[in-house]
């Protein structure tokens, strides 16, 4: 386990963070300049870097990282299992962030494997209430890409919790694709004029079937079938850098990585042949949360309204099951965004991807 002592100076006042007792140090330090103009400045403190390794740094970390995303909490395990899942030869790191024993940030720093630019990382920063790391976690994310070989950084941020994307501004990051994230409340959804879409699709010859029921009938080559169907809807969703195939291997890795509930996924067949999907993701902290996963239609089958049907299918089968809400995001001018609307979506935030040259 590394830690850095750093020296940089923050506002007065209380995270309002349980304590925890740092095991120990390692001596060191690392410039990371001035705070950014307009900020009152009351005292020096002693900023402490951890890599994230142990049991107990993994759930500090998650502590913040489920703050920061209050409508899509995971547990620990799960955390730690997609770590174990990428790929091992990739530069990454993932790092907290504290102050007098208090939690700041939750960070992790990984080079876009996906993506064609080696050159590439993202980073993502992760904090509570209190926002007082947000602008040294960005000069240590820098400097750790800087470090790993990185000339360019990449960051994801929440418009409703708005201090990370204006300290990105501040550092000549520019805005790129953006998210609006959208909630539904099942409570309000009608399923019937949904159902007889999907009623008019089965009466075409198309068949709708969860996951786990077209795994269990093909146990030799339904992760082959679902894998190829990603990879060919995925080059049509919009993405803020060009999409990159993931090799079979990598991506049954992440998919083993943790439990998944096939039975909120499902195809539409024809022919017996997957031509359509779309996913409804299980929360395993809150049962009555869901998220949507991937939808999409092989190009020669659009215009059949597939999606729509498949969506409405996917969401009356949860409002059944007593979900409460399901969340999803879709890039702004992508028309699923006007289908989730219809759905009855209402949008509460959006994620925005800024970018800039670290060299």
């Amino acid at each position: 386990m590394r830690r850095w002592n750093l020296l940089f100076t923050l506002p007065r006042g209380s995270c309002g963070m349980q304590r925890h007792k740092p095991d120990r140090y390692v001596p060191g330090a690392l410039d990371l300049g001035d705070l950014p103009t307009g900020v009152k400045l009351s005292r020096m403190s002693t900023l402490t870097v951890e890599n994230v390794e142990s049991p107990e740094q993994w759930s500090r970390a998650v502590k913040l990282r489920n703050a920061y995303n209050p409508d899509g909490p995971i547990p620990v395990e799960r955390a730690v299992n997609y770590a174990l899942a990428e790929k091992a030869d990739v530069p990454k790191r993932r790092f907290l962030l504290t102050r007098d024993g208090i939690d700041l940030v939750y960070g992790s720093i990984i080079q876009y494997y996906w993506t064609p630019n080696p050159d590439l990382f993202g980073f993502h920063l992760m904090f509570g209430e209190c926002e007082d790391g947000v602008d040294p976690g960005i000069d240590f994310s820098e400097a750790t890409i800087r470090e790993l070989g990185g000339a360019a950084g990449t960051c994801w941020y929440r418009t409703d919790r708005p201090v990370l994307g204006e300290a990105l501004k501040r550092r000549g990051y520019e805005d790129g694709q953006r998210n609006p994230v959208a909630c539904l409340e099942l409570a309000d959804f009608d399923p019937v004029p949904w159902l007889e879409r999907r009623d008019a699709v089965l009466a075409e010859g198309y068949e709708i079937v969860d996951l786990a029921s077209y795994a269990k009938a093909r146990p030799e080559s339904w992760k082959q079938d679902l894998w190829r169907i990603e990879m060919d809807l995925f080059k049509d969703v919009p993405l803020p850098d060009p999409w990159v195939e993931v090799p079979f291997e990598d991506w049954v890795r992440d998919l083993d990585a943790n439990p998944t509930r096939f039975d909120w996924q499902f195809f539409a067949l024809a022919e017996s042949r997957p031509v359509a999907m779309t996913q409804l993701l299980p929360n395993w902290v809150e049962p009555a949360l869901f998220h949507t996963g991937l939808t999409g239609v092989r190009r020669e089958h659009r215009r059949r309204r597939l999606a729509s049907a498949m969506k409405g299918h996917a969401l009356a089968l949860a409002r059944e099951a007593g979900v409460r809400q399901v969340y999803t995001d879709n890039e702004e001018n992508n028309p699923m965004f006007a289908l989730n609307v219809a759905l009855g979506f209402r949008q509460v935030y959006d994620t925005v991807n800024a970018k800039r040259r670290l060299t």
